[in-house]
């Protein structure tokens, strides 16, 4: 483990994706932690890089006033990723769970579009599972089943 200037903490070791880096990351809830090596992936896992807007600006290298205008040069240019660690929690858990994964969705009734953020649980590597409770999601998937049609998301 090495903490730097910038106060990013950096973990070296080979950690699973199954329990051993979500059990590190719960040592440094309010940190910003690098796990460079994952086992089984060749990317690493960033943690605490969102928890104020100046950690974020730093993240995606802008200064807090060009933060929206990044975000959306991004989404006009994406990057293809096929595979990137998603983590195993706790023992108790179905499986794997993106945290905080944004969905984007369209009511398809009226077109309204609509960001919200949800546990997701990975089934395998094309699909996952979401609990969605009674807000906007649950209203669009209600209306593309009343259409007999299936709820496109990102």
């Amino acid at each position: 483990m090495n903490i730097n200037d910038e106060n990013i903490i950096e973990i070296t070791e080979e950690l699973s994706c199954e329990y051993e880096l979500s059990k590190v990351l719960r040592k440094y809830p309010k940190d910003t932690v690098i796990i460079k090596n994952v086992k089984g992936f060749d990317m690493p896992v960033i943690s605490g890089i969102c928890n104020t807007r100046e950690k974020i600006a730093n993240s995606i290298n802008c200064e807090v006033s060009e933060i929206t205008e990044k975000i959306i040069s991004a989404m006009e240019n994406p990057l293809k990723v096929d595979k990137f660690p998603i983590l195993t929690h706790y023992k108790r858990d179905g499986g794997a769970y993106i945290t905080a994964g944004v969905v984007f969705a369209r009511d398809p009734k009226t077109g309204i579009q609509n960001a919200s953020i949800h546990r997701m649980m990975v089934l395998d590597n094309k699909r996952l599972v979401i609990r969605i409770v009674p807000r906007n999601l649950y209203t669009y998937f209600q209306n593309a089943k009343e259409l007999g049609e299936d709820l496109e998301i990102a």
